[in-house]
Protein backbone atom coordinates (compact mmCIF):
# COMPACT_ATOMS: atom_id res chain seq x y z
CA UNK A 1 0.00 0.00 0.00
CA UNK A 2 1.65 3.41 -0.80
CA UNK A 3 1.68 5.81 1.83
CA UNK A 4 0.41 9.52 0.99
CA UNK A 5 3.27 11.28 3.34
CA UNK A 6 1.79 14.75 2.91
CA UNK A 7 -1.13 13.75 4.11
CA UNK A 8 0.19 11.57 7.15
CA UNK A 9 2.33 14.07 8.50
CA UNK A 10 -0.87 16.94 8.09
CA UNK A 11 -3.01 14.37 10.39
CA UNK A 12 -0.72 13.41 12.92
CA UNK A 13 1.13 16.70 14.07
CA UNK A 14 -1.97 17.19 16.40
CA UNK A 15 -0.99 14.22 18.73
CA UNK A 16 1.15 14.24 21.26
CA UNK A 17 4.95 12.79 20.84
CA UNK A 18 4.32 9.64 23.05
CA UNK A 19 1.35 8.78 20.44
CA UNK A 20 3.06 9.63 17.36
CA UNK A 21 6.22 7.42 18.26
CA UNK A 22 4.83 4.00 18.18
CA UNK A 23 2.60 5.04 14.80
CA UNK A 24 5.76 5.81 13.65
CA UNK A 25 7.32 2.89 14.39
CA UNK A 26 5.21 0.71 11.76
CA UNK A 27 6.54 2.45 9.21
CA UNK A 28 9.82 0.97 7.51
CA UNK A 29 12.72 2.93 7.83
CA UNK A 30 12.35 4.10 4.26
CA UNK A 31 8.80 5.91 4.58
CA UNK A 32 10.34 7.55 8.06
CA UNK A 33 13.30 9.40 5.83
CA UNK A 34 10.55 10.52 3.48
CA UNK A 35 8.59 11.66 5.87
CA UNK A 36 11.30 13.30 8.20
CA UNK A 37 11.63 16.02 5.63
CA UNK A 38 8.54 17.65 6.25
CA UNK A 39 9.07 19.63 9.32
CA UNK A 40 10.94 19.76 12.42
CA UNK A 41 8.85 18.17 14.69
CA UNK A 42 9.02 15.38 12.36
CA UNK A 43 12.15 15.21 12.10
CA UNK A 44 13.27 15.19 15.55
CA UNK A 45 10.74 12.42 16.30
CA UNK A 46 11.80 10.07 13.38
CA UNK A 47 15.48 10.72 14.41
CA UNK A 48 14.29 9.64 18.39
CA UNK A 49 16.83 7.40 19.89
CA UNK A 50 14.74 4.43 20.25
CA UNK A 51 14.96 4.02 16.04
CA UNK A 52 18.79 4.13 16.53
CA UNK A 53 18.87 1.55 18.72
CA UNK A 54 16.64 -0.44 16.61
CA UNK A 55 18.88 0.43 13.66
CA UNK A 56 22.08 -0.69 15.91
CA UNK A 57 20.28 -3.87 16.47
CA UNK A 58 19.48 -4.60 12.74
CA UNK A 59 23.51 -3.72 11.51
CA UNK A 60 25.14 -5.61 14.22
CA UNK A 61 26.28 -2.41 15.86
CA UNK A 62 27.29 -2.76 19.50
CA UNK A 63 26.06 0.25 21.59
CA UNK A 64 28.14 1.39 24.96
CA UNK A 65 26.17 2.09 28.19
CA UNK A 66 24.62 5.77 28.12
CA UNK A 67 25.66 7.54 31.13
CA UNK A 68 23.72 10.59 31.95
CA UNK A 69 25.56 13.43 34.09
CA UNK A 70 25.84 13.44 37.71
CA UNK A 71 22.80 14.16 39.76
CA UNK A 72 20.99 13.50 36.51
CA UNK A 73 19.33 9.28 37.33
CA UNK A 74 15.62 10.29 36.60
CA UNK A 75 14.33 8.47 33.41
CA UNK A 76 13.36 11.41 31.46
CA UNK A 77 17.35 12.15 32.05
CA UNK A 78 18.30 8.90 31.23
CA UNK A 79 15.65 9.36 27.62
CA UNK A 80 17.81 13.19 27.24
CA UNK A 81 21.15 11.30 27.45
CA UNK A 82 20.35 8.51 25.24
CA UNK A 83 19.16 11.11 22.52
CA UNK A 84 22.34 12.92 23.00
CA UNK A 85 24.53 9.57 22.66
CA UNK A 86 22.74 6.92 20.93
CA UNK A 87 23.24 8.56 17.28
CA UNK A 88 26.42 9.14 17.59
CA UNK A 89 27.64 6.19 18.55
CA UNK A 90 26.01 4.64 15.99
CA UNK A 91 27.82 6.90 13.10
CA UNK A 92 31.13 6.31 14.56
CA UNK A 93 30.46 2.83 14.06
CA UNK A 94 29.56 3.53 10.33
CA UNK A 95 32.66 5.94 9.74
CA UNK A 96 34.62 3.22 11.29
CA UNK A 97 33.21 0.62 8.72
CA UNK A 98 33.70 3.75 5.91
CA UNK A 99 37.13 4.06 6.69
CA UNK A 100 38.30 0.30 6.71
CA UNK A 101 37.04 0.70 2.61
CA UNK A 102 40.00 0.51 -0.07
CA UNK A 103 41.09 4.40 -0.85
CA UNK A 104 38.54 5.57 -3.51
CA UNK A 105 36.64 8.78 -4.22
CA UNK A 106 33.55 7.56 -2.96
CA UNK A 107 34.84 6.81 0.36
CA UNK A 108 35.66 10.63 0.87
CA UNK A 109 32.14 11.99 -0.45
CA UNK A 110 30.80 9.44 2.17
CA UNK A 111 32.93 10.70 5.43
CA UNK A 112 32.32 14.04 4.39
CA UNK A 113 28.48 13.41 4.49
CA UNK A 114 28.80 12.10 7.92
CA UNK A 115 29.68 15.66 9.18
CA UNK A 116 26.59 16.73 8.67
CA UNK A 117 22.76 15.67 10.14
CA UNK A 118 21.82 12.60 8.28
CA UNK A 119 18.48 10.15 8.55
CA UNK A 120 18.67 6.29 9.13
CA UNK A 121 17.38 5.57 6.10
CA UNK A 122 20.19 7.51 4.38
CA UNK A 123 22.86 5.60 6.83
CA UNK A 124 21.28 2.30 6.13
CA UNK A 125 22.21 3.33 1.86
CA UNK A 126 25.62 3.97 2.90
CA UNK A 127 26.14 0.52 4.65
CA UNK A 128 24.89 -1.49 1.81
CA UNK A 129 26.98 0.52 -0.85
CA UNK A 130 30.05 -0.31 1.62
CA UNK A 131 29.11 -4.02 2.46
CA UNK A 132 28.94 -4.47 -1.25
CA UNK A 133 31.92 -2.64 -2.57
CA UNK A 134 33.92 -4.57 0.63
CA UNK A 135 32.17 -8.23 -0.88
CA UNK A 136 32.43 -6.97 -5.19
CA UNK A 137 36.33 -5.56 -4.49
CA UNK A 138 37.43 -9.09 -2.65
CA UNK A 139 35.44 -10.73 -5.84
CA UNK A 140 37.53 -8.76 -8.01
CA UNK A 141 41.25 -9.52 -5.99
CA UNK A 142 39.75 -13.12 -6.13
CA UNK A 143 39.46 -13.17 -9.92
CA UNK A 144 42.21 -11.50 -10.88
CA UNK A 145 40.28 -8.68 -11.98
CA UNK A 146 41.25 -4.99 -12.35
CA UNK A 147 40.03 -2.55 -9.82
CA UNK A 148 36.40 -1.67 -9.73
CA UNK A 149 36.59 1.58 -11.70
CA UNK A 150 35.29 4.77 -10.44
CA UNK A 151 32.44 4.57 -12.92
CA UNK A 152 30.66 1.88 -11.06
CA UNK A 153 31.26 3.61 -7.52
CA UNK A 154 28.23 5.68 -7.65
CA UNK A 155 25.72 3.86 -5.27
CA UNK A 156 24.75 0.05 -5.37
CA UNK A 157 23.09 -0.12 -7.89
CA UNK A 158 25.93 0.58 -10.21
CA UNK A 159 28.29 -2.01 -8.07
CA UNK A 160 25.24 -4.19 -9.25
CA UNK A 161 26.22 -3.50 -12.74
CA UNK A 162 29.85 -4.26 -12.43
CA UNK A 163 29.26 -7.57 -10.89
CA UNK A 164 26.77 -8.18 -13.48
CA UNK A 165 29.51 -7.02 -16.57
CA UNK A 166 32.07 -9.62 -15.49
CA UNK A 167 30.21 -12.48 -13.86
CA UNK A 168 31.26 -14.83 -16.59
CA UNK A 169 34.84 -14.63 -14.51
CA UNK A 170 33.31 -14.33 -11.46
CA UNK A 171 31.04 -17.74 -11.41
CA UNK A 172 34.18 -19.37 -11.41
CA UNK A 173 35.42 -18.47 -7.94
CA UNK A 174 35.80 -21.73 -5.98
CA UNK A 175 36.99 -19.86 -2.38
CA UNK A 176 36.02 -16.59 -0.87
CA UNK A 177 37.63 -15.19 2.12
CA UNK A 178 35.79 -12.55 3.79
CA UNK A 179 36.35 -12.87 7.46
CA UNK A 180 37.07 -9.73 9.47
CA UNK A 181 35.33 -7.42 7.47
CA UNK A 182 32.56 -5.66 9.74
CA UNK A 183 30.10 -6.68 6.96
CA UNK A 184 26.48 -5.94 8.07
CA UNK A 185 24.99 -7.61 5.50
CA UNK A 186 26.02 -9.64 2.15
CA UNK A 187 24.33 -8.62 -1.33
CA UNK A 188 21.65 -10.82 -2.75
CA UNK A 189 23.76 -11.63 -6.10
CA UNK A 190 26.23 -13.56 -3.69
CA UNK A 191 24.04 -16.41 -4.60
CA UNK A 192 24.54 -16.21 -8.61
CA UNK A 193 28.42 -17.52 -7.40
CA UNK A 194 27.28 -21.14 -7.74
CA UNK A 195 30.78 -22.17 -8.03
CA UNK A 196 31.76 -21.27 -4.53
CA UNK A 197 32.87 -24.33 -2.66
CA UNK A 198 34.69 -22.86 0.18
CA UNK A 199 33.53 -18.74 1.93
CA UNK A 200 34.94 -17.95 5.16
CA UNK A 201 32.39 -15.19 6.67
CA UNK A 202 33.29 -15.18 10.50
CA UNK A 203 34.13 -12.39 12.35
CA UNK A 204 32.33 -10.19 10.92
CA UNK A 205 28.55 -8.63 12.31
CA UNK A 206 25.95 -10.23 9.95
CA UNK A 207 22.17 -10.83 11.37
CA UNK A 208 21.16 -12.80 8.54
CA UNK A 209 21.90 -13.86 5.40
CA UNK A 210 20.48 -13.06 1.85
CA UNK A 211 17.82 -14.91 0.13
CA UNK A 212 19.68 -16.36 -2.29
CA UNK A 213 22.24 -17.46 -0.21
CA UNK A 214 20.59 -21.30 -0.40
CA UNK A 215 21.69 -21.03 -4.17
CA UNK A 216 25.28 -21.94 -2.98
CA UNK A 217 24.81 -25.73 -3.41
CA UNK A 218 28.50 -26.41 -4.20
CA UNK A 219 29.42 -25.01 -0.82
CA UNK A 220 31.67 -27.61 1.17
CA UNK A 221 32.93 -25.36 3.92
CA UNK A 222 31.37 -21.96 5.54
CA UNK A 223 32.68 -20.19 8.58
CA UNK A 224 29.81 -18.02 9.79
CA UNK A 225 31.51 -17.65 13.49
CA UNK A 226 31.82 -14.69 15.44
CA UNK A 227 29.10 -12.57 13.75
CA UNK A 228 25.27 -11.59 15.48
CA UNK A 229 22.85 -13.91 13.49
CA UNK A 230 19.72 -14.87 14.81
CA UNK A 231 18.10 -16.90 12.39
CA UNK A 232 18.61 -19.13 9.11
CA UNK A 233 16.22 -19.14 6.62
CA UNK A 234 14.55 -22.33 5.40
CA UNK A 235 16.52 -22.19 1.83
CA UNK A 236 19.90 -23.20 4.41
CA UNK A 237 18.88 -26.43 3.97
CA UNK A 238 19.46 -26.01 0.33
CA UNK A 239 23.46 -26.29 1.30
CA UNK A 240 23.73 -30.01 1.07
CA UNK A 241 26.87 -30.12 0.18
CA UNK A 242 28.48 -28.58 2.89
CA UNK A 243 31.29 -30.51 4.57
CA UNK A 244 32.24 -28.17 7.86
CA UNK A 245 29.63 -25.44 9.31
CA UNK A 246 31.03 -23.14 11.65
CA UNK A 247 27.90 -21.13 13.32
CA UNK A 248 29.71 -20.15 17.15
CA UNK A 249 29.27 -17.10 18.96
CA UNK A 250 26.21 -15.72 17.02
CA UNK A 251 22.52 -15.08 18.73
CA UNK A 252 20.84 -18.00 17.07
CA UNK A 253 17.75 -19.38 19.09
CA UNK A 254 16.88 -22.38 16.85
CA UNK A 255 17.55 -23.85 13.27
CA UNK A 256 15.45 -24.55 10.47
CA UNK A 257 14.11 -28.08 10.60
CA UNK A 258 15.67 -27.73 6.75
CA UNK A 259 18.73 -28.33 8.94
CA UNK A 260 18.64 -32.07 8.97
CA UNK A 261 19.17 -32.03 5.00
CA UNK A 262 23.01 -31.01 5.35
CA UNK A 263 23.37 -34.46 5.23
CA UNK A 264 27.29 -34.52 4.07
CA UNK A 265 27.82 -32.26 7.44
CA UNK A 266 31.01 -33.70 9.40
CA UNK A 267 31.92 -30.63 11.43
CA UNK A 268 29.85 -28.26 13.72
CA UNK A 269 30.31 -25.47 15.77
CA UNK A 270 27.39 -24.30 17.39
CA UNK A 271 28.63 -22.91 20.49
CA UNK A 272 27.71 -19.79 22.52
CA UNK A 273 24.60 -19.39 20.62
CA UNK A 274 20.76 -18.82 22.35
CA UNK A 275 19.63 -22.47 21.54
CA UNK A 276 16.43 -23.43 23.35
CA UNK A 277 15.94 -26.57 21.24
CA UNK A 278 16.99 -28.67 18.15
CA UNK A 279 15.48 -29.42 15.19
CA UNK A 280 13.41 -32.86 15.02
CA UNK A 281 15.75 -33.21 11.81
CA UNK A 282 18.71 -32.66 13.29
CA UNK A 283 18.99 -37.01 13.48
CA UNK A 284 19.26 -36.75 9.92
CA UNK A 285 23.16 -35.51 9.99
CA UNK A 286 24.39 -39.15 10.11
CA UNK A 287 27.80 -38.23 8.47
CA UNK A 288 28.64 -36.28 11.80
CA UNK A 289 31.70 -36.85 13.22
CA UNK A 290 32.53 -33.70 15.00
CA UNK A 291 29.74 -31.55 17.07
CA UNK A 292 30.40 -28.13 18.91
CA UNK A 293 27.10 -27.47 20.99
CA UNK A 294 27.60 -26.06 24.46
CA UNK A 295 27.68 -23.99 26.01
CA UNK A 296 23.67 -22.74 25.02
CA UNK A 297 22.50 -22.15 28.42
CA UNK A 298 19.04 -22.91 27.55
CA UNK A 299 19.46 -25.79 25.42
CA UNK A 300 17.50 -28.98 25.85
CA UNK A 301 18.83 -31.60 24.02
CA UNK A 302 16.82 -34.43 23.23
CA UNK A 303 18.66 -38.00 23.40
CA UNK A 304 16.52 -39.34 20.75
CA UNK A 305 17.75 -37.08 18.19
CA UNK A 306 21.25 -38.28 18.52
CA UNK A 307 20.19 -42.39 18.05
CA UNK A 308 20.97 -42.05 14.24
CA UNK A 309 24.31 -40.09 14.40
CA UNK A 310 26.19 -43.47 14.62
CA UNK A 311 29.53 -42.10 13.69
CA UNK A 312 29.31 -38.95 16.01
CA UNK A 313 32.10 -38.45 18.53
CA UNK A 314 30.89 -37.17 22.44
CA UNK A 315 29.26 -33.92 21.33
CA UNK A 316 30.63 -30.86 23.50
Amino acid sequence: MEIDHSNLAEGTLGYPDEILLPVLQLLSIEERGTLAPECKRLWSICNDYSFWSIFARAHGISIEKVIAKEGQNTVGDMQMASQRQIPGMVIDAVRKEIQSMPDCSKKTKLLNRLERPIILSALKGMLKFVDAFVVYQKLAETASLSPIDEKYLKNHETLETWLLTNLNELVKIEKLDLKDNQLTELPELVGCLTALQMIGLNGNRLTKLPESFGSLTALQSLGLGNNQLTALQESFGSLSALQKLDLYDNQLAALPESFGSLTALVELRLTNNQLTKLPGSFGNLTALQKLLLLPNDQLTILPQLFKGLVNLKRPR
